[in-house]
């Protein structure tokens, strides 16, 4: 009956998650059909505040562990790569399993995870669960060559910025020689936010600044 009532709950999104815990202390030894589905559900809710240990102990229970894995999966706790990759060493568990601890394994998106997929795509008992493997591998690899693209021009722009600042400085210098480079360093830079003040320059006392800024502001505004 009580299990009965939570499912009801939980259909109607209506569960109270203080009662994940108690359910699954109540149903684990439970051999109702019925009850699978609020198993699952506590093991959901008990993921979501972080009792990991409750996870780990849903993985042995077949009834739960697909929604173990694919929590893990997509919450991603540290410990749980671990845990996952026991379903990748272990032939037995690896033939029914394998190929959903790969997708979730995938998840971590990290070069640790990587690497247990490729040790999971060498022990592979079945074609599917190298295939997981190797694709789980690819998704990775995507994303950390994204990601290590995206820094380089983070770091890149960063620079540039800083640059732009400092010749935007030396555009004050009382040294003719180092305003001129300033504005021909700025063009280079493409540093168009600084184009009215070279505009200004035009009126600079030197005639080589003015020649430099001249030169700067033709490259600055040629089609790109």
């Amino acid at each position: 009956m009580i299990a009965r009532l939570a499912l009801t709950a939980i259909e109607r999104q209506q569960a109270p998650k203080e009662l994940s815990k108690p359910l699954l202390d109540r149903l684990s030894k439970s051999t109702e059909s019925e009850h699978v589905h609020v198993l699952q559900w506590a093991v959901k809710i008990e993921a979501e505040q972080g009792r990991w240990e409750t996870v780990r102990a849903a993985l042995a229970d077949e009834r739960t562990t697909g929604v173990a894995i694919a929590t893990i999966g997509r919450l991603r706790p540290p410990q749980g790569l671990a845990w996952l990759g026991t379903y990748l060493d272990d032939p037995a568990l690896a033939g029914k399993w394998g190929a959903s601890a790969a997708a979730a394994i995938a998840g971590y998106l990290s070069e640790d995870a990587a690497e247990i997929l490729l040790r999971g795509a060498e022990l592979a008992p079945t074609q599917d669960v190298r295939k997981a493997c190797l694709e789980g591998v690819a998704e990775i690899r995507a994303f950390l060559d994204q990601k290590a693209s995206w820094q380089q021009r983070s770091t890149g722009a960063k620079q540039r910025d800083a640059a732009v600042a400092e010749l935007a400085v030396m555009l004050e210098s009382k040294d003719a020689a180092q305003r001129a480079e300033a504005a021909r360093g700025l063009a280079t830079l493409q540093g168009v936010e600084h184009l009215p003040r070279l505009v200004r320059m035009l009126q600079d006392p030197d005639a080589k600044v003015r020649a430099a800024v001249q030169e700067s502001l033709g490259r600055l505004n040629a089609p790109r």
